[in-house]
């Protein structure tokens, strides 16, 4: 009888914790859709230390008030930052690496896009690179490529960017910026014509 009256009072202390942490997930979610990131970086921190399954979830959020954090500097020009791009970049790859298939994928292109909104546009594509290999399923792998095409633009490379955007306009006709994508292609193969003559 003793066993089980403990057995019982686990499960709910167990249960009690996972909906809380649910509840302050959402809290999280909602100070980071009120520009409130700094609060929803100090939360996310007390909720690690108290997480179970919500771990990834939780690094997840914490990574994307990073991410606003540093984007909310850098639209100001601060000189001296308290958030730089790899704060986030660190958080977003814990995030990934719990293995946890609903947010790593989702992590791991923020880890991308965050070299990409940085303008670091090798390590982007590098990263965009590791992405389609380690999720080439993911409801993502077309805005992957669309960005990892807009990198090797940005770095100069059309031969590839076209090659990207083409695959895109074949593989995708989904894809939300198919029409970008086919007149960023377009554009690049005039682009290339006129390099040929």
């Amino acid at each position: 009888m003793k066993k089980r009256f403990t057995y019982i009072i686990c499960i709910f202390v167990l249960f009690c914790g996972i909906v809380s942490a649910d509840t302050s997930l959402a809290d999280v979610k909602e100070l980071i859709s009120k520009g409130k990131f700094e609060e929803a970086v100090s939360m996310c921190e007390l909720l690690i230390s108290s997480s179970g399954d919500s771990m990834s979830e939780i690094l997840l959020e914490k990574g994307i008030a990073l991410y606003y954090l540093w984007d909310k500097e850098n639209a100001l020009k601060v000189q001296f930052r308290q958030y730089p791009i790899e704060k986030a970049i660190n958080t977003f790859r814990q995030a990934a690496n719990c293995n946890i298939l609903a947010t790593a994928d989702t992590a791991a292109k923020w880890v991308a896009d965050c070299y990409f909104f940085a303008l670091r546009y090798s390590e982007a594509i590098s990263e965009y690179q590791a992405f389609e290999a380690a999720y080439p399923g993911s409801k993502y792998i077309a805005e992957v490529k669309h960005n990892k095409a807009k990198s090797y633009e940005n770095i100069g490379n059309l031969k590839a960017a076209h090659a990207i955007y083409q695959e895109i306009v074949e593989n995708y006709p989904e894809y939300r910026f198919i029409r970008t994508a086919s007149f960023n292609m377009n554009r690049i193969e005039f682009l290339l014509e006129g390099v040929a003559e």
